[in-house]
C-alpha cells in the first residue's frame, strides 16, 4: 500500500507491504528518494512488539486507519494519492 502524507511543508510517501514486512519512504525534501527503514519503524519505540501483534491481525483498512491517526499525532495529514 501507498500513503501520502502532508505536513510541516513536506510530503511523505510510505510504500508498506505488510507481508513481507518492508517500509520505505520517499518525502519532497529528499526528491523522493526512496529509502528502506526497518519496520519496527512503523510502531512507537518500546512498544513495537505489541503494536505489531494487535496489528497483525487488521485488515489493509483499519491498518490504514491507525497509521492514519499516528501520522495526524505528528502534524501530517493524509492526503489522497
Amino acid at each position: 500500500m501507498k500513503l501520502l502524507y502532508e505536513g510541516g511543508g513536506e510530503l511523505v510517501l510510505l510504500i508498506i507491504d505488510r507481508k513481507t514486512k518492508k517500509l520505505q519512504i520517499a518525502t519532497s525534501k529528499t526528491n523522493y528518494k526512496v529509502t528502506e527503514k526497518p519496520w519496527k519503524y512503523m510502531f512507537d519505540q518500546g512498544k513495537e512488539r505489541i503494536q505489531e501483534k494487535i496489528t497483525d491481525k487488521m485488515n489493509d483498512e483499519d491498518f490504514e486507519k491507525v497509521v492514519t491517526l499516528s501520522m495526524m499525532k505528528i502534524g501530517y495529514k493524509k492526503k489522497n494519492a
